[in-house]
């Protein structure tokens, strides 16, 4: 086709009805996508509240545990902390008897 020849309006009505046709096909294929992705939100509406439920559970769970830990562990720190300082309150006691003895108090 040589570039230089002017369009003709038959020329210019088949350029137009191609890109209505092109436009149609794409609106077509607009339309099929919406409605795929309509039927897939669909399916995972019903899904997701499930797992989010599931999942609330099951970190429910996990952080009653790890508070009973923390709780379990801190009973235990408590616990060697007076250990600590009875045996310190013994030694010092031990030491303070040595001293008088030594010093004849």
């Amino acid at each position: 086709m040589d570039s230089s020849v002017p369009a003709t309006k038959a020329d210019i009505s088949m350029i137009i009805e191609a890109i209505g046709r092109l436009y149609g096909a794409i609106e077509l294929w607009k339309n099929e996508l919406h409605e795929e992705m309509d039927t897939e939100l669909k399916k995972h509406r019903d899904i997701l509240p499930q797992e989010m439920r599931l999942h609330k559970t099951e970190i429910k769970q996990h952080f009653d545990v790890t508070a009973e830990n923390i709780q379990y562990d801190m009973r235990g720190a408590h616990k060697d902390k007076i250990s600590v300082l009875n045996d310190r309150s013994y030694d010092h006691e031990q030491r303070i008897i040595v001293m008088e003895k030594q010093l004849a108090i």
